[in-house]
């Protein structure tokens, strides 16, 4: 079982690595000026799907069901192949070049094969971030990733195969990450855990959900920046929802210089599900895409589980790229929206063999801040 588990991950890799299409059109020209103003950021956020709905373990309400469920998740997983949809990925980025980009649902999949399924799983099936990395390299861009932060880190016993009954350890490690091109400097990467999170009983056995906050400086011209990305948890948890917001919230109030808030804050732009997003534009925060598109719904959210589906299901704007200007108005901080699309939400832009890149879409921003020494 080992060995069959490791081929056919190394051949989606390799699958991934030949994903190395020429850039898509389109992007690209509406990118270039900002990219040559020293005063102008272009940022991205990017949920990359972990690859696997994971509600049936966080809803089972039997422990006998968890190691089916789990089985049936690292199969839905392996069979929404990360590999290739890095490609796809790949190919967004290097049409739009963004500076920064925040990515949230970094998976890393490691399993254990040996006869005790809960013995620490340490082989690698799919490191997301790597896998990522090197597909921009495919691509002729370098990326670093710059800061990362560990959220939920739980291994299961998951059937993969009924006949005969083979059981092996899954060990899923969730991770939200930020990555800068390569001729970008960044400094002073910190990262957190919120300190509100989802108690989910597993048996006798209680974890918690965590999620995360990721942030690092950078300079844009003669000004420093400061770049942060996070993940709340679902709507469903809507009190641990907006404990998460108000603890970010709280973090960053005392931040001196401009600031740029991305992630997939899992709550509607429209105001219809949490009231998470209304907290922070009330906190001071401005939403670019709706100050310069209020009739454009901008959704990112969100294509089926199987992300074979050809149907375009998205119909919720939950990714966003937030702005807090310390010295505002326009006295220093960020003046507004240069440039912006959300890519990854239509048909053309799918795999070759079908795939969605993610069940998200990702939103690239262009940035101007004002020259030092402008009032």
């Amino acid at each position: 079982m080992k060995s069959n588990l490791l081929i056919a991950a190394a051949a989606l890799a390799i699958a991934g690595c030949n994903n190395a299409a020429p850039v898509a059109p389109g992007f690209a020209d509406r990118f270039t000026g900002p990219q040559s103003n020293p005063n102008a950021i272009t940022v991205m956020t990017r949920n990359i799907d972990e690859g696997a709905n994971l509600d049936p373990i966080l809803l089972a309400t039997d422990p006998n069901q968890i190691p089916v469920a789990v089985g049936q998740i690292f199969g839905e997983m392996t069979a929404n192949n990360f590999p290739e949809r890095a490609g796809a990925l790949a190919r967004e980025i290097a049409s739009t070049r963004p500076q920064l980009i925040g990515l949230q649902e970094v998976a890393l999949w490691r399993v254990q094969t040996g006869p005790n399924p809960f013995t620490p799983a340490t082989t690698v099936a799919f490191d997301y971030l790597d896998i990522l990395l090197d597909s921009l390299r495919a691509q002729g861009v370098e990326y670093d990733s710059v800061a990362a932060q560990v959220g939920g880190d739980v291994q299961l016993p998951g059937v993969v195969s009924v006949n005969p009954l083979t059981i092996i350890g899954v060990r899923l490690t969730e991770r939200e990450a930020i990555i800068a091109r390569k001729d970008v400097a960044v400094h002073d990467a910190t990262s957190g855990n919120y300190q509100a999170a989802v108690a989910i009983s597993l048996g006798a056995t209680t974890i918690f959900e965590k999620r995360n906050w990721v942030s690092v400086r950078a300079m844009v011209g003669k000004r420093e920046i400061r770049f942060v990305t996070t993940h709340l948890t679902q709507q469903r948890n809507e009190a641990v929802q907006l404990a998460q917001a108000q603890e970010l919230i709280t973090l960053l109030a005392d931040e001196q210089d401009p600031l740029i808030l991305t992630g997939d804050f899992n709550s509607a732009a429209d105001g219809s599900q949490t009231p998470t997003y209304g907290i922070l534009l009330a906190a001071g925060y401005r939403d670019l895409w709706s100050d310069r598109f209020p009739r454009a719904p901008g959704y990112t959210c969100c294509a089926a589980d199987d992300l074979h589906d050809a149907t375009v299901r998205f119909d919720q704007r939950l990714d966003l790229v937030l702005v807090h200007d310390p010295r505002a108005p326009n006295a220093g901080g960020i003046v507004g929206l240069v440039r912006a699309d959300i890519v990854g939400d239509t048909p053309s832009e799918r795999t070759v063999s079908g795939l969605w890149p993610s069940d998200h879409a990702g939103v690239v921003a262009s940035l101007l801040l004002p020259p030092v020494g402008h009032p």
